[in-house]
């Protein structure tokens, strides 16, 4: 403190004279916390700890996010990322984080190395192998193309069906966020199975990634209620000549309808929750139901995706009659027909198609097993927009039907 009197000492003031003593510089490169975007750090992290292994998830070969924090709000601590989690070389999967203290001076690298995972997978060719899996965790990959038939954003499901069967794709993680649509095939899927509530499901482990073919033709399955089996779960199916039971309101989410034809009873289950019809009248006519088949503990379900999977019966589309069931779909279409047939025993068939001249322009004969079979017409290139006639004769019966062909 300074006290100054004036000359004449009528003034006064006083002057304080603060010393302030400089703190020292930090010299701690340390970090508080460090952590991996995908499996925990091992061992687990410590500020005294400077090497870690993080696990990769099978077919990872995206280098995973290292989040650093110092200790001292002063330092800086600068990440790295691993040149290539998928060498061969442990350098070039490993991520560095280079600590700078307060001091400028005093430095600590942190290193995670990243290594490919040691998982065994096993590879089937077809979902209908892939039903027969274990559901212990073992990891199998669908070699063959499976087809997306629908999905929605309720725990990003997924139902993909081949020639051979279907699965609920349950992917609650999103880890296949590739975007696909309906009719997008999908190949090399890979995760685990599982049962929920009798129901078979698969749980991605990987994202295969774009799709191997887009614009296929979803194919439903032609079932009578007594003819759907476990087997059926995940699949598209068409129920012909259906009512709805006491058919009053409009559709609910997460609601059960019965559904009933000329041999049972199926519920038809509201479980799509961004169907376009829900909030609309249930029908009161007889209707012919397409949807994905679920499998609720014993109780058979279907689930339509869309207003137009539920089309009011029409005579002129179907045969049902001495356990035969018939279709040919879509009608009108560009010229690329699917005859459906679902029988309860083998039998011959005869399909032959003419024009309006009379022409007959097409013409098989084939043994049909069995089930659900399809016959396949491709004239999309090779007749001109018009009308033309079919003619079925299956198990001594003769079904007549006319097709519209559009360009």
């Amino acid at each position: 403190m300074v006290y100054v009197v004036s000359q004449d000492q009528t003034q006064n003031n006083t002057y304080n004279v603060v010393f302030n003593v400089a703190t020292s510089v930090s010299n701690d490169a340390t970090l508080s916390s460090l952590t991996s975007s995908v499996t925990p750090l091992v061992p687990a992290f410590s500020p005294t700890v400077f090497y870690y292994t993080v696990q990769l998830p099978y077919g990872a070969t995206t280098t995973p996010t290292v989040t650093a924090t110092t200790t001292h709000p002063f330092a800086t601590a600068t990440v790295t990322p691993a040149a290539d989690v998928t060498s061969t070389d442990s350098l070039q999967r490993t991520t560095t984080v280079h600590v700078v203290a307060e001091d400028g001076t005093t430095t600590q690298d942190y290193k995670v190395q990243f290594n490919p995972s040691t998982m065994t997978v096993v590879d089937v060719a077809n979902i209908a192998a892939l039903r027969a899996g274990l559901t212990d965790g073992t990891v199998y990959r669908l070699t063959g193309e499976a087809v997306l038939s629908y999905k929605q954003t309720y725990r990003n499901q997924k139902f993909v069906q081949d020639a051979t069967a279907a699965i609920m794709i349950d992917d609650f993680n999103n880890v296949m966020n590739t975007p696909y649509n309906i009719g997008d095939g999908i190949t090399n899927i890979i995760g685990t199975l599982t049962v929920y509530n009798q129901m078979l499901q698969f749980t991605p482990t990987v994202n295969p990634g774009a799709a191997t073919s887009t614009g296929n033709v979803v194919v439903a399955h032609l079932k009578t209620v007594s003819q759907v089996v476990p087997d059926d779960q995940a699949k598209l199916i068409k129920i012909l000549n259906a009512s709805f039971a006491n058919p009053t309101g409009n559709f609910a989410t997460n609601q059960n309808y019965n559904l009933t034809d000329a041999t049972g009873t199926i519920v038809f289950r509201t479980n799509f929750f961004d169907a376009d019809y829900i909030g609309s009248p249930v029908p009161t006519y007889t209707v012919d139901v397409t949807g994905i088949y679920i499998q609720y503990i014993n109780t058979k379900q279907i689930t339509s995706r869309f207003a137009t999977d539920i089309e009011q019966s029409t005579s002129t589309s179907q045969i049902n009659h001495n356990d035969i069931i018939f279709e040919a779909y879509p009608n009108p279409s560009n010229g690329n027909i699917s005859f459906a047939f679902n029988t309860e025993q083998a039998d011959d068939v005869i399909l032959s198609i003419k024009d309006i001249n009379g022409k007959e322009i097409y013409t098989t004969s084939t043994t049909l097993d069995a089930g659900s079979q399809i016959i396949s017409w491709d004239a999309s290139n090779t007749i001109e927009s018009g009308v033309y006639f079919y003619t079925v004769i299956m198990n001594g019966q003769t079904k007549n039907g006319k097709l519209i062909i559009t360009r």
